[in-house]
């Protein structure tokens, strides 16, 4: 167990940052809807305990004693998760790299890669390697999980009445009102993220077996696929050209928004598109062993 948590450390670590700003997150939203509500009920029992009517204060009590509508699982989620986490969305991908690329990074600098061939097949060897570093990418599906889980503890239900009528969420009332739909597709979108994310890092770590310098030219790399993505086809090719807001799709930052604009699905097609040629790119790449031996030497 103790070798497990060793070996696993700096994923433990970047999971537990994640979930301390999920709980301070949750309690800080909670908290403050908890003392506007104890405000409301106040004045609630004060409407109740006057004779309101044909007074000053007829119009206020109407529309307190009309007004007792309690926050939904939406709301909940929206404020711990995409406000919460809102200033950090473009570090989240460190959040996953920085414990994906440590063990493959140290296997490669350390030239184990070349000793262990000698007694062990290739593919068992690229095998393991991947599996570790793809560890990485459930740590936001759990942190979405668990937040899934907050709000509806909180709520008691899966209701979206309250996040429809305030417009306290940027879904539509059509995704809201499928919440396990809802929540299976989120769970999948942050995850098929996630996945990319680890293959932009196994993408240069074959050549980079510096562990800094990998995660460095990582984080370089993602910002410079956002940078085409929201350049190049949102705002070139679909805004200016062909006049469509489907562009916004464009995007692997801002994947806690999952925007539905065009509906709940719209939002996986680019991430999954990327991810497959991410795929791809790695089964070519770490095809040839050879080059990777050479690069592992070179490091």
């Amino acid at each position: 167990m103790i070798v497990k948590l060793k070996n696993n450390f700096l994923e433990i670590i970047s999971f537990l940052i994640l979930l301390v700003l999920l709980i301070f997150n949750s309690y800080s939203f909670i908290n403050n809807i908890n003392e506007i509500n104890k405000k409301n009920k106040e004045a609630y029992d004060y409407c109740l305990s006057i004779n309101y009517k044909d007074s000053e204060y007829e119009s206020y009590c109407n529309n307190v004693l009309s007004n007792q509508e309690k926050v939904d699982f939406f709301t909940v989620l929206t404020n711990i998760v995409i406000f919460g986490y809102g200033n950090i969305s473009y570090v989240l991908f460190l959040f996953i790299t920085i414990p994906s690329l440590y063990y493959i990074c140290k296997y490669l600098k350390n030239n184990f890669l070349k000793n262990e061939l000698t007694r062990c097949n290739y593919k068992v060897i690229k095998k393991r390697l991947f599996k570790k570093a793809y560890l990485s990418a459930f740590i936001l599906p759990t942190i979405i999980i668990i937040s899934f889980i907050i709000s509806y503890l909180y709520t008691g239900t899966f209701n979206a009445d309250y996040a429809i009528k305030y417009s306290t969420t940027g879904w539509s009332a059509n995704t809201l009102s499928k919440p396990i739909l809802f929540i299976i597709v989120y769970v999948f979108n942050i995850f098929i993220h996630s996945l990319l994310y680890v293959n932009i890092g196994l993408l240069i770590v074959r050549k980079y077996n510096n562990y800094f310098i990998a995660v460095i030219s990582s984080f370089l790399m993602f910002i410079g696929i956002e940078a085409i993505l929201e350049i190049l086809f949102n705002g070139i090719i679909f805004t200016s050209i062909l006049k469509s807001s489907w562009g916004h799709n464009f995007n692997i930052i801002n994947m806690l928004a999952l925007n539905d604009q065009e509906g709940i699905y719209t939002s996986l097609i680019v991430p999954f598109i990327l991810l497959i040629i991410s795929y791809i790119a790695l089964h070519i790449l770490y095809n040839n062993k050879e080059k990777l031996v050479i690069y592992s030497e070179k490091n």
